[in-house]
């Protein structure tokens, strides 16, 4: 049976589990359901499956054998768990959608020893979106004791997009890891407001880590802040391991959707700088000018001659920043690149982008319009749960003082 679903068959398990506790006879309740559409070779699965409960004294594993579409599996223990992992050594290729209480969620977070459950739950946590949610992903990002799952918590606050999330990630751009700073500063170019902003472009110019000091170039640009072209125009004449704050200021500017930026950009594309921040800087020019006139045009006669470029890499990101602008002009001039070229790789690439070029497949002026119209709506949605936010905190605060006792008052009266 296990070569018939798991080699011979297809697709795989698709797990949707739920839990619930009753505290007068300790027991818990785990509810495993198979969601994976039945059929043209996929079926349901059979396999044995861990089930692990932490209580605050005792770790306890149970063993089940899963075998139909529906199993309630009951446990009792000795007390209440602070976490519940199912399948805790990810030994089974699946999908697993994990129904937890809101609490159980925040004690794994900081309670579960293994970082890739704390991982997951900040992953749970950051879809739940609640202020509670929010608060504990917040604490627990400078607590965390491991980079790769504090890693997962900046980039849940980065995903929930309050105002609270981030001021959090703000300050978590002083945490003592800089693979951490980093992904607190990619999660920070989701919020395009002034804070977010001034906090990246000191990141960008200060952090000892150059990876930091790129990704939160990066991010900056995302931001649109005020002081962001300056930051980055500075940032790209700055040298770095690997080029890596040159590469990503240009891409930061691109981003900024800054006419300034051109010639900058064009300037960083031309003969004598290192690859890396050459090729930035073509993918940079396409992303800035693509679906604007007369941008898209100037940015096109800049590149087509770098397909004739002494080096490699400077004729592959030409080609590919040509497709990223989109402009059915270049067709022709790429696909020249193949009567020429002696490398197979360039000779496929040309072949294949002078044809969507042609076909109109690659993204233009629509898709362009259609960025900046979802970038409003995210904006609109984080405004809009911000002030939320701040109504049930005000009716929170009133209810508890209409919970108050009176006594004092009638005693007075």
């Amino acid at each position: 049976w296990f070569f018939d679903e798991w080699i011979f068959g297809a697709g795989y398990p698709e797990f949707e589990v739920s839990f619930g506790w009753e505290d007068s006879s300790k027991t818990a309740t785990l509810t495993v359901d198979q969601k994976q559409k039945l059929g043209n070779g996929a079926g349901l699965f059979r396999m044995p499956v861990v089930i692990r409960f932490q209580g605050n004294k005792k770790v306890t594993d149970r063993r089940v054998e899963v075998d139909s579409s529906n199993h309630v599996f009951t446990f009792f223990l000795p007390e209440k768990p602070v976490v519940v992992r199912f399948d805790p050594g990810f030994h089974i290729v699946k999908t697993l959608e994990f129904k937890k209480p809101l609490a159980l969620m925040r004690s794994q977070l900081t309670k579960d020893p293994d970082w890739l459950g704390r991982a997951v739950a900040a992953e749970a946590l950051a879809g739940n979106g609640s202020v509670e949610a929010v608060e504990a992903l917040g604490k627990a990002l400078m607590k965390e004791p491991f980079w790769g799952a504090a890693v997962e918590i900046a980039s849940a606050l980065g995903k929930n997009g309050s105002l609270r999330a981030r001021d959090f990630l703000i300050a978590g751009l002083k945490h003592k890891h800089p693979k951490v700073r980093r992904a607190v500063a990619k999660a920070l170019g989701a919020f395009r407001d002034d804070e977010a902003g001034s906090a990246l472009a000191k990141a960008a110019g200060t952090d000892p880590s150059y990876f930091v000091e790129a990704e939160a170039s990066l991010a900056l640009g995302k931001t649109r802040a005020i002081e962001a072209f300056d930051v980055l125009k500075q940032n790209a004449a700055k040298e770095s391991h690997s080029d890596v704050v040159r590469a990503y200021s240009l891409m930061g500017m691109a981003g900024l959707r800054d006419d300034r930026a051109f010639p900058i950009l064009a300037a960083n594309a031309a003969p004598g700088g290192r690859p890396v921040g050459r090729m930035s800087a073509m993918r940079a020019l396409a992303e800035l000018s693509k679906g604007r006139d007369p941008q898209r045009g100037e940015a096109r006669l800049e590149l087509e001659p770098y397909l004739r470029d002494e080096d490699y890499f400077a004729r592959l990101g030409a080609m590919s920043a040509l497709e990223t602008l989109g402009e059915a002009a270049a067709a022709e001039a790429v696909e020249t690149v193949r009567n020429r070229e002696a490398d197979s790789r360039l000779v496929l690439m040309s072949r294949r982008i002078a044809r969507s070029l042609r076909e109109g497949k690659t993204p233009g002026e629509e898709l362009n319009a259609l960025r900046e119209d979802l970038e409003k709506i995210r904006e609109e949605n984080r405004s809009l749960k911000d002030r939320l936010e701040k109504v049930e905190n005000r009716a929170a605060g009133a209810s508890k003082r209409r919970s108050k006792p009176l006594s004092s008052r009638h005693e007075r009266d």
